[in-house]
């Protein structure tokens, strides 16, 4: 599972600088992560296995597609989130929703400080949030207008790759760290 998640993070890398040039991320890579990532753990001897695969499917790709209908988040985004739960399994896609949030936080605090621009945010989500508790109690579901939140998109997709190479780390350096004990043991 090690080779899969190194390659899996070269194409993370991939997405990460076409959604900083381009405000895109490719469908054809999502499709190539989304096979990669089922193929392996149906198949590999440490993998999840088909269901708890698409679990992770869905656990990447419901509570981020909520966030898109709500705010201006990238469908990209969300393919992403979700094919990445599809190689990483239920757990971990959690973990890296958490952690990808987190970073992608507070690179936008730093970048809007350091543009000038934090009190636009501020009075753009306070009127957001605002509409959202309309004074009758009733929750309004309503996307912002597109136009209106180009601005202030930022790409996601760093905070994912960043997210996910934290949350896969560990389990690589483990794996390699056991082969090369077992490779080391087996010669000296």
């Amino acid at each position: 599972m090690v080779f899969i998640y190194i390659i899996i993070i070269c194409f993370l890398g991939y997405a990460v600088l076409s959604d900083i040039r381009y405000r895109r991320i490719p469908n054809f890579l999502c499709l190539l992560i989304l096979i990669i990532g089922i193929t392996a753990n149906v198949f590999a001897p440490t993998g999840e296995g088909l269901y708890l695969s698409l679990l992770g499917f869905v656990a990447g790709f419901l509570p981020i597609l909520v966030l898109y209908i709500l705010t201006g988040l990238g469908a990209g985004d969300v393919k992403l989130m979700a094919v990445i739960g599809s190689v990483v399994g239920f757990k971990a896609i959690l973990l890296i929703f958490y952690y990808s949030f987190m970073i992608s936080g507070l690179y936008a605090v730093f970048y809007l400080i350091f543009k000038g621009r934090a009190m636009d945010i501020v009075r753009y989500y306070g009127s957001f949030f605002t509409e959202l508790l309309h004074g009758s109690g009733q929750v309004l579901c309503k996307k912002p207008v597109k136009k209106s939140t180009k601005k202030y998109q930022m790409p996601m997709a760093p905070g994912i790759a960043l997210a996910t190479i934290y949350v896969l780390l560990p389990k690589i350096m483990l794996t390699a760290g056991n082969e090369f004990s077992n490779w080391y043991s087996k010669w000296f």
